[in-house]
């Protein structure tokens, strides 16, 4: 009868299995059945040191007993093996070849394998000499920072974020003969990680999703825990999304034969869901999906991968309802929490404790995923001014408008007014032009930079701030006697409790009598048709260059999201700068339901005929 023995990381992995007789392990207790490399806190080697060690303890080992089997946490750790003595290869449990693993392994290689049916991001391979900064900023147009990841690393430890601040460090930091994989750094994304397993009999189990928690310490991204509460927030309509995407790599590994245990790393951003790379092996995170299974079945992960006589039906009860209600982290990142959260184990490897997992039942991570905005208009913000049809002539028409309206339905002077959503300061300018006191805030420091530029350039002074809508109260201190927000700019709040907690803090930061005025698309007119087209192309020449902005629309349900496309001509030389967003297509009469829920008991709607402004207009006095 064979008997398994476990070749990992950590003695902790199997803690609590009965499927193994013992383990060799880079980090353990070097008690009983465990054979560890090292015991020494922050110990750091080579992996070829501790294979080579590996390879000796396993001869050892075999000399005393022909029935052992040998299973890897890491497939191509029993290959190199393998390379220092292959007559041990007949003891090891290997269920894929080497250049299968070798290639999913491989960054580079798997996104270019799967970028015919799923979405990758934008990268490029490169040498070390080719991640210089100024040749990156050039090749992905728009973006300041960038990830730089070894073709084949784990855990961080190849990968590096570089921007204008770091990049000397980040130069040194790069090996000459390494190749990478660089992609612009996706600021709002959100990390996930799934665990599948393909069986024998071409059987498989998707685990429940978790999210990544990542640290940028010493301009690396290094992995330093894994997330299954908060990963539980995500909607509906997004986990169906990841159902699918899944589906389809599940299809891609069983086409070349893939067998066992795998990760998937992706991302999910404005949306969409990028593939990031595979980890074909055990993941950081598996010791929490043993554990939940252990505690609800008796049984361990290993058993599904090992044991063939055990029901698949059995199985797939057991995994597609499994419930894995924890998280966990380091120990070199857990004094950042451990004020916050108590944890309800804490794991170490070896006397020594060279290694400490903190486990909670606690989400470590964001709650949920948010769609951000701010990504859209840091990108765009240098280059605003050429997408808009006429920013000129706005500066010196709209002031008056919007003069008219605050005078006319205030119950108090106007001298003071906040434009709370001021993108690049077009109406904030125009109206202190006017002679009122304005102050400009938005949520993106890249367009408050623009309108500082424009305010300065025409002698004006104009105090800019940075500050989400609908939390005034944290950035002004002082009320208003008017706020605005023009050319539908809170169409980017995407729920009801985000508009209400909009308006209150409208209603904070006025005084008595002052009055709040937003302009809205008229969705109640374009949701019957839903339109493709946003606009016909708009097109601009600068000195040799030609500028062309074409948006469409994608509409899912009532929310509508923007393909912003700006192309770039000069004498032939052409780039695309490409961004997206949401907007609620919210109808007027949806909107004056949400304001009666607030403190506002003065609501009106104001229209082209009365005002000469393109858009209607809602109007809320204090």
């Amino acid at each position: 009868m064979e008997r398994y023995i476990w070749v990992g990381r950590y003695e902790h992995d199997i803690k609590g299995n009965d499927i193994f007789c013992g383990s060799i392990t880079i980090y353990g207790s070097a008690k009983g059945n465990n054979h560890s490399f090292s015991e020494q806190e922050n110990f750091t080697s080579e992996t070829r040191e501790f294979l080579a060690f590996a390879c000796q303890i396993i001869k050892d080992l075999i000399l005393t007993s022909e029935d052992l089997r040998f299973f890897f946490l890491d497939e191509l750790w029993a290959y190199n093996i393998i390379d220092i003595d292959s007559s041990v290869k007949k003891y090891f449990i290997l269920l894929n070849d080497r250049d299968t693993l070798e290639f999913l392994n491989n960054k580079t290689l798997s996104r270019i394998w799967l970028s015919t049916e799923l979405t990758i991001p934008p990268f490029i391979s490169a040498t070390s000499n080719e991640c210089e900064y100024s040749y990156l900023k050039k090749y992905f147009p728009g973006k300041s920072k960038f990830i730089i990841q070894e073709s084949v690393s784990e855990g961080g430890e190849g990968t590096f974020m570089l921007d204008e601040s770091n990049q000397e460090q980040i130069m040194k930091m790069l090996r000459q003969s390494q190749a990478y994989s660089v992609s612009p750094y996706l600021k709002h994304s959100l990390p996930l990680n799934a665990t599948l397993i393909i069986d024998r009999g071409n059987n498989h189990v998707v685990f429940p999703v978790s999210m990544q928690i990542l640290s940028n310490a010493d301009s690396h991204m290094y992995y330093i825990g894994s997330d299954f509460i908060a990963s539980r927030n995500l909607s509906e309509e997004c986990c169906e999304k990841i159902n699918s995407f899944l589906a389809k790599i599940i299809n891609k590994l069983k086409s070349c034969g893939y067998k066992g245990i795998i990760g998937v790393d992706f991302l999910i951003y404005n949306d969409v869901l990028y593939f990031i790379e595979f980890n074909p092996r055990l993941q950081g995170s598996t010791f929490l999906i043993d554990k939940a299974i252990q505690n609800a079945h008796k049984l361990s992960i290993y058993d599904f991968m090992l044991k063939t006589q055990v029901e698949r039906d059995l199985f797939q009860n057991i995994y597609g309802n499994l419930n894995i209600a924890l998280s966990f982290i380091t120990n070199e990142y857990e004094h950042n929490i451990k004020t916050s959260y108590v944890p309800v184990e804490i794991i170490t490897d070896g006397d020594k404790q060279s290694y400490t997992r903190f486990v909670y039942n606690t989400s470590l991570c964001c709650s949920q995923y948010q769609y951000n905005i701010v990504d859209y208009y840091d990108y765009f913000a240098n280059r605003y001014h050429l997408i808009l049809p006429d920013v000129e002539d706005s500066i010196a028409n709209q002031g008056a408008i919007l003069r008219t309206i605050v005078e006319k339905y205030s119950e108090r002077t106007v001298q003071t007014i906040l434009d709370c959503t001021c993108g690049i300061g077009i109406q904030t300018i125009s109206l202190a032009k006017l002679g009122y006191f304005m102050y400009g805030s938005d949520i993106s420091n890249a367009v408050l930079e623009i309108a500082r530029y424009e305010t300065e350039k025409r002698n004006l002074n104009i105090p800019y701030f940075q500050a989400d809508c609908r939390e005034l109260g944290k950035v002004f201190a002082i009320q208003f006697d008017a706020i605005i927000s023009i050319d539908n700019s809170l169409s980017h709040l995407l729920s009801e409790n985000d508009y209400i907690r909009a308006f209150e803090s409208f209603y904070d930061r006025l005084h008595d009598g002052g009055i709040f005025i937003a302009s809205f698309r008229d969705y109640d007119e374009i949701v019957k048709e839903k339109p493709v087209w946003a606009y016909a192309p708009r097109v601009k020449k600068e000195n040799e260059t030609t500028f062309v902005t074409v948006r469409n629309f994608e509409w899912r349900d009532d929310i509508c999201i923007s393909h912003q496309y700006f192309i770039e001509n000069n004498s032939g030389k052409v780039q695309l700068f490409y961004n997206t967003y949401q907007q609620w297509a919210i109808t007027r009469k949806a909107i004056s339901q949400i304001v009666s829920k607030t403190s506002f008991s003065k609501c009106l709607w104001l229209f082209s005929e009365e005002t000469l402004f393109y858009q209607p207009i809602l109007c809320l006095v204090k």
